[in-house]
């Protein structure tokens, strides 16, 4: 089940997150879970949380950047592993929905987080080569999803 964040997901998501987002979240800003999670909640034009169980797994959105594209982001814990299939189906249903509105998606991942590189190529992503990114001076790779190449 999906539905709008609200703040009280906060902590919920962050407790227990993926050792690869915790990793990741500090590499790229130097944030904690708690951190990360606010920042990107307060800055979202649209943030959803995912709910296996009762209990909320990950939160995502999309944060404009300009007329036509926007940064999308997911954070977890490691219950959505236990939903990876229904995960992986409303992956691409959101991304869908997302480049309705910015035909061109974007971020960075850590070069090191194979699950989310097979997870994002899978979604339709291309991958920038590493290159140094973020306040650890760390290897991330940008990625794309655009929609006239999405399939």
């Amino acid at each position: 089940m999906f539905r709008t964040a609200v703040e009280s997901d906060i902590p919920r998501v962050a407790d227990d997150m993926r050792e690869s987002d915790v990793v990741e979240v500090y590499n790229s800003h130097r944030h904690t879970p708690i951190e990360a999670l606010t920042y990107s909640f307060e800055v979202s034009q649209l943030c959803i949380t995912i709910v296996y169980g009762g209990r909320p797994v990950a939160m995502f959105g999309i944060v404009p950047t300009g007329a036509a594209e926007a940064s999308i982001w997911l954070l977890g814990n490691n219950g959505l592993r236990e939903m990876w299939v229904t995960f992986l189906k409303l992956s691409r249903a959101f991304i869908e929905m997302f480049l309705q509105g910015y035909p061109f998606l974007y971020n960075y991942v850590d070069a090191a987080n194979e699950t989310t590189i097979r997870w994002l190529t899978w979604c339709g992503a291309k991958f920038g080569e590493p290159e140094i990114y973020g306040q650890q001076g760390c290897l991330f790779r940008r990625f794309v999803i655009e929609r006239n190449s999405y399939v």
